[in-house]
């Protein structure tokens, strides 16, 4: 060690690099960067709210589909479908179990449809929200609906007493 006296520099660092960092940081290449990063990044967000707004319609479209399915074109087949569903037509000793099965599916769907369209009626009045929710909700709704669908086709194929509604719920 040398002796250094009071407020004498120890070392003398070379300011040029960090002179030129400085110069390249507030330069116009650096403004450029940073607007083509703005720029990239509102595109993605255009590009989320698309994406968003086009997965919001198909649920919808989702919904729509299995509630007609359901309450229009099956609805006929029950007494009382919205509440306590009673399969009004005659099946054969092999479809008691399938028909059981038909009655409780079509109570479930009551409960799950209504919760669908809630979801779907509070995502619409805030398009921007997180969609997963009810993104859920529509898988869960249309699988069920498809099960129901399918169950209720092999019972009307099973039984000549709603022989006029196979088209229709096939």
């Amino acid at each position: 060690g040398d002796i250094v006296p009071a407020g004498a520099p120890l070392e003398k660092l070379d300011a040029t690099q960090l002179e030129l960092s400085l110069n390249k940081l507030l330069s116009h290449t650096a403004v450029k960067d940073v607007a083509v990063a703005e720029a990239s990044l509102a595109n993605a967000r255009a590009d989320a709210t698309a994406a968003n707004s086009a997965l919001l319609d198909a649920l919808n479209d989702g919904y729509f589909r299995a509630d007609d399915a359901v309450r229009r074109e099956t609805d006929t087949l029950f007494v009382n479908p919205r509440t306590i569903p009673t399969f009004n037509y005659q099946v054969g000793a092999n479809s008691s179990a399938l028909k059981n099965t038909i009655e409780t599916e079509r109570q479930g769907l009551e409960d799950v449809l209504t919760k669908l369209k809630s979801g779907l009626d509070a995502a619409n009045a805030t398009p921007s929200e997180d969609l997963s929710a009810v993104d859920a909700l529509a898988r869960d709704a249309l699988g069920k609906t498809s099960t129901y669908l399918q169950n209720l086709a092999t019972i009307a194929n099973d039984s000549p007493s709603i022989s006029s509604y196979k088209g229709t719920i096939s």
